[in-house]
């Protein structure tokens, strides 16, 4: 972004790391600056996140079973 201030792709990958990170903040100042330049864009990068935060809460909820997803995929094949 500092290199091309203009690549909105670089604006959407910076939103994403941003996000996982813990910066929600500079998440959504990507999203704001999409939200002006490529809306359609900026409706993509919501959904990402929304998707990865829910995954993100899945991953939370098995670990705090003492799951792993490896051990979810095995559980689940044995039936």
């Amino acid at each position: 972004v500092k290199l091309e201030p203009n690549d909105q792709k670089a604006h959407v990958f910076l939103g994403v790391t941003e996000f996982i990170s813990g910066n929600r903040e500079g998440a959504m100042e990507q999203y704001e600056w999409l939200l002006k330049k490529n809306p359609a864009l900026a409706a993509e990068l919501i959904k990402s996140l929304t998707e990865l935060s829910a995954e993100v809460e899945k991953l939370e909820r098995m670990k705090s079973r003492g799951q792993t997803p490896a051990s979810v995929a095995k559980h689940q094949t044995q039936q």
